[in-house]
């Protein structure tokens, strides 16, 4: 449990994120004796958590994202999930309806299927900004990580 850790940035990208009028989710796999730890490292509570251990269903699975939006008060297409697993993160939310930005901390080779990546999650706000039109930019929006 004492090795969760938030990357550098996570603590600014939120607060920003959460200046800027988005709703902050957690949506994880984690096993259930780590969701509080993970909690007391941030410095205010998301808005919503889906933890798979609640929910009953594992990402990729199309109900554990539609909690969150539900959990959040928002549409699927108003919801962008950032994750850092292709299938479960990525593809997942997209077969739910959301939004998705893969972060890619390694630079590995993108898979042929990603069509939005970022490698720290300090690209999120301005990514949301450049691609206003297809991606949520307004208070009605929520960014869900993993």
């Amino acid at each position: 449990l004492a090795s969760i850790e938030l990357y550098p940035e996570t603590i600014e990208v939120l607060e920003a994120l959460g200046a800027a009028g988005f709703r902050i989710g957690i949506v994880s796999n984690l096993a259930a004796p780590y969701a509080e730890p993970l909690l007391r490292l941030l410095p205010f509570a998301p808005d919503a958590h889906a933890w798979s251990f609640e929910v009953g269903h594992l990402k990729p699975d199309p109900r554990i994202f539609w909690s969150m939006c539900e959990q959040l008060g928002v549409t699927a297409s108003e919801a962008l999930m950032v994750g850092d697993t292709i299938t479960d993160d990525y593809e997942g939310a997209l077969a739910s309806g959301l939004h998705a930005l893969h972060l890619n901390r390694r630079g590995r080779e993108n898979h042929p299927q990603v069509a939005a990546t970022i490698r720290t999650l300090a690209e999120v706000l301005p990514t949301l900004r450049a691609n206003s039109d297809s991606l949520p930019t307004s208070q009605t929006g929520s960014v869900e990580l993993s």
